[in-house]
């Protein structure tokens, strides 16, 4: 006889057990952290509002995680890298 706490089960097939996922070491050393946006202005010594200036034109490289905004350092030091201004020519009298 089934009541409600213990019903008949028999009609079901046997469940496979999903096999236990085991938690990856990271390597820290080669794990490349992103900056959120006040990280981000103190690595490139200026303003948060320059940050978010440069973000809402999509003047620089960055990722949107729902409202996180976030940027690998390598991408920073790249953008800074290609703003590079020559020198002038000296002039000769």
């Amino acid at each position: 006889m089934n009541d409600f706490f213990s019903p008949d089960i028999s009609g079901f097939a046997e469940v496979e057990k999903a096999p236990i996922i085991q938690k990856k070491e990271v390597d820290m050393e080669n794990a490349q952290a992103f900056l959120n946006v006040p990280q981000a202005a103190v690595f490139l010594a200026c303003p948060r509002s320059r940050i978010y200036d440069l973000t809402f034109k999509h003047l620089i490289p960055f990722y949107k995680m729902g409202r996180t905004v976030l940027f690998k350092p390598a991408e920073l030091t790249a953008f800074v890298e290609g703003k590079r201004s020559s020198p002038i020519e000296t002039r000769q009298r």
